[in-house]
């Protein structure tokens, strides 16, 4: 699902927004006063939400009932932040994309970004990138009851933050060749280089699987692999598999009463009787022990007449 579909491209906030930023892109006078384009960006990001939420049909669940995106003073260097169902992005970032500065549109993409991995998770799309955000996200709440220090040491590597950068540079790169496709190339021209070095970026952090856990408490050792952290936070978390599906693909409960983690032969088996093809996918990535996010997308630098593309590698079969 994208955040922006024909929905969102026929709302008239959007049409403010996207006239500004046009404007912007050819060096032009603004007819809309900052007021007003502050007043259709905030609108325009609580309709993506709203959008998001009727396509995936989440609309009708209680704990999608409520959600808000609004702008405010921030505290430190804090340029958006995402709680849930709630959105604020500071206002020097409308400020500065009023005034030109076009990086500040990604700070808008990022946090619509984490609403919609949010979505995402509670969906249970089975996707394997997704699949290891969530556990990260079992994995720094269980911790985080005794202190924040999982989350303060790793934010740098955290997966859902480096899974957000890689869906932000795509959507604002999407974004600007949909508002003007004939500026997009000089532009895209321009973000060439820095594009590469932060995709390059992006790929090294996800690449990074290893935790810093010498500040957290009930852990022996200094550095552990994300998996295996969950693993070990799966003990003493036996809910998890009741309350997210999607793990019940990989672990299950034996006649014990113990948590199992199925080996290579007993995804292949499960993997013969699935008919979902998406579910497929997903078990054919964890028998691969796949979960880099070059395995999935690729940002191919076409200009002319071509459109941006965003490939999705096939998966190899697995039998």
């Amino acid at each position: 699902m994208e955040l922006i579909n024909k929905n969102i491209v026929n709302n008239r906030h959007f049409k403010i927004v996207e006239k500004v930023i046009r404007d912007i892109l050819h060096k032009r006078k603004k007819d809309t006063v900052y007021e007003a384009f502050k007043s259709h960006l905030i609108f325009l990001g609580e309709s993506i939400m709203k959008n998001y939420l009727e396509e995936t049909g989440l609309v009708k669940d209680e704990r999608f009932k409520k959600n808000r995106f609004s702008s405010g003073n921030l505290s430190g260097k804090m340029l958006g932040c995402h709680y849930e169902n709630n959105i604020v992005i500071d206002n020097k970032v409308i400020e500065g994309l009023y005034n030109g500065k076009l990086d500040m549109l990604g700070i808008f993409f990022h946090e619509l970004n984490h609403f919609k991995i949010y979505c995402d998770i509670n969906m249970g799309i089975p996707n394997i990138c997704l699949y290891r955000i969530l556990k990260e996200k079992l994995v720094r709440e269980s911790i985080d009851k005794h202190n924040r220090n999982y989350y303060d040491t790793n934010y740098s590597l955290y997966s859902e933050e480096t899974y957000v950068e890689l869906l932000t540079l795509i959507d604002f790169l999407k974004f600007i060749k949909l508002v003007d496709s004939k500026r997009f190339d000089s532009v895209f021209d321009e973000l060439r280089e820095a594009t590469s070095i932060r995709l390059k970026s992006i790929i090294e952090k996800w690449n990074n699987e290893n935790r810093d856990l010498s500040r957290v408490i009930n852990f022996n050792d200094n550095y552990m692999n994300i998996n295996d952290i969950f693993d070990f936070q799966l003990r003493y978390n036996k809910k998890w598999l009741e309350e997210y599906q999607l793990l019940k693909i990989e672990y299950y409960v034996d006649e014990h009463g113990n948590i199992i983690k199925r080996n290579i032969e007993e995804l292949r088996e499960l993997l013969k009787i699935e008919k979902d093809n998406k579910r497929k996918k997903f078990i054919c990535m964890l028998i691969l022990d796949k979960m880099n996010v070059e395995d999935y997308y690729s940002i191919i630098e076409q200009v002319g007449n071509d459109n941006l593309k965003i490939l999705q590698k096939r998966v190899k079969k697995v039998v």
